[in-house]
C-alpha cells in the first residue's frame, strides 16, 4: 500500500486462533462451556448464548479497510497535485530570471545566485510538501488501526460475556437440575452482554475519524 501505511486486518478466524479459540465459540457458544444439546443443560439455557454476528463484524472490517484505502489515496493526490502546482512555480521563478537577465543585462554570478536560490527554495518546500504526506498517511493509519482496536474489541467482550454467561448459569443451577424442572429465568443482573449492533458501531466510527490535518476527507 502507499509508502507501507497500511493496517493488518486479521482474519475472524486467526484472530479467534490467536485466543486459542476456533468459530464455534461465535457460532455456538454454549457448547464451549458444556451447554447445548447432549450435555447435562440440554437446551434450556440456549436462549442466552445467541451466536456473534459474524457477517456484521467481517462487513465492518471490511468497511474500515476501504476508508482506510480511501483516505491514503486523498493523502498521496494531494501530495501529487502539491508537488506538480511546486514544479510549475519553480519553472516559472526559472523563466523570469531568464527574461529579466535578458531585459536588465542580469548575467554571471547574479543570474546564477538567483537560480541557486530559487532551486534552494523549492527544494525546501518540496521537503515540507514530503514531510506533510508521511505525517498524513501515518495519521491515517493511527486512527483506523485505533478504530480496528475498538472493532476486535467487540469480539473480546463477547467471549469474555459467554464466559461470564456459563459461570452465571452454574451459579444459578449447578448441576443442570432446571433442566427437568420448569425453568427459572436467570435475574436480570445475570444476563450477559448481546451482540453489537455493526451499522452503528461502523457509522460511530466513521464520523470520529482524525484525518490528519489538511488532508482531511
Amino acid at each position: 500500500m502507499a509508502n507501507g501505511y497500511s493496517t493488518n486486518f486479521q482474519s475472524i478466524t486467526d484472530l479467534l486462533g490467536s485466543l486459542g479459540y476456533d468459530m464455534s465459540a461465535l457460532t455456538s457458544p454454549g457448547s464451549l462451556y458444556g451447554f447445548g444439546e447432549g450435555t447435562d443443560y440440554g437446551t434450556e439455557y440456549d436462549m442466552y448464548f445467541q451466536p456473534f454476528d459474524v457477517a456484521g463484524f467481517q462487513e465492518a472490517q471490511a468497511s474500515l479497510g476501504e476508508l482506510e484505502q480511501n483516505l491514503l489515496t486523498n493523502v498521496s493526490q494531494q501530495f501529487s497535485q502539491q508537488s506538480q502546482d511546486l514544479r510549475q512555480r519553480y519553472g516559472g521563478s526559472m523563466d523570469e530570471i531568464r527574461n529579466q537577465s535578458g531585459q536588465t543585462g542580469l548575467v554571471g554570478g547574479a543570474a546564477q545566485r538567483q537560480r541557486r536560490t530559487a532551486a534552494r527554495v523549492g527544494m525546501s518546500e518540496q521537503q515540507g510538501l514530503i514531510q506533510q504526506r508521511e505525517s498524513g498517511m501515518q495519521s491515517v493509519q493511527e486512527n483506523i488501526g485505533a478504530k480496528l482496536g475498538q472493532l476486535e474489541g467487540t469480539l473480546l467482550d463477547f467471549l469474555g460475556s459467554q464466559a461470564q454467561m456459563a459461570l452465571n448459569i452454574r451459579s444459578f443451577d449447578p448441576t443442570g437440575s432446571a433442566n427437568n424442572q420448569q425453568q427459572q429465568p436467570l435475574p436480570s443482573g445475570q444476563i450477559g452482554m448481546g451482540n453489537v449492533n455493526f451499522n452503528d458501531f461502523l457509522e460511530r466510527l466513521r464520523s470520529n475519524i482524525d484525518y490528519g490535518g489538511q488532508y482531511g476527507g
